[in-house]
């Protein structure tokens, strides 16, 4: 397939096998892919879209990226930020396996130059016996 991007430096290669959870499917970065992505990173408004209804299909996506991350060697730990007031990406969050670790106080600014609390959520790569109870 033309127009394929090798994996960048350290990462392992694209599994033969799409990843997958239920419904959803990941595909490799495509060149296409790129030109989106650049707009994307530079849109301010970007992080301020990303709330919509916890859905199966949402929870399935970030198994299905969170499954992914653990292919990588030495990556041990997935985090999240989220609104404290978007209920439906937290529950996702926590429908996906993700533990919430805290609240960070002023952690990011999104928009127009508001900085917003953000909830740490994360999963953890187990690499033996549990180090004592997870935070609740």
């Amino acid at each position: 397939m033309s127009g394929i991007r090798p994996p960048a430096p350290g990462l392992p290669p694209w599994p033969e096998q799409a990843p997958a959870h239920g419904r959803v499917a990941l595909r490799r970065v495509l060149d296409g892919d790129v030109p989106l992505a650049r707009e994307l990173s530079t849109d301010p408004s970007v992080p301020t879209v990303g709330s919509l209804p916890a859905r199966a299909t949402e929870e399935q996506a970030l198994a299905a990226l969170t499954a992914l991350a653990w292919t990588v060697p030495g990556l041990y730990r997935v985090a999240l930020y989220i609104e404290p007031w978007n209920t439906p990406s937290l529950r996702t969050a926590e429908h996906a396996g993700y533990v919430r670790e805290g609240l960070l106080r002023s952690h990011q600014e999104i928009g127009r130059g508001r900085r917003r609390d953000m909830e740490l959520w994360a999963a953890v790569r187990e690499t033996g016996p549990a180090q004592g109870p997870r935070p609740a």
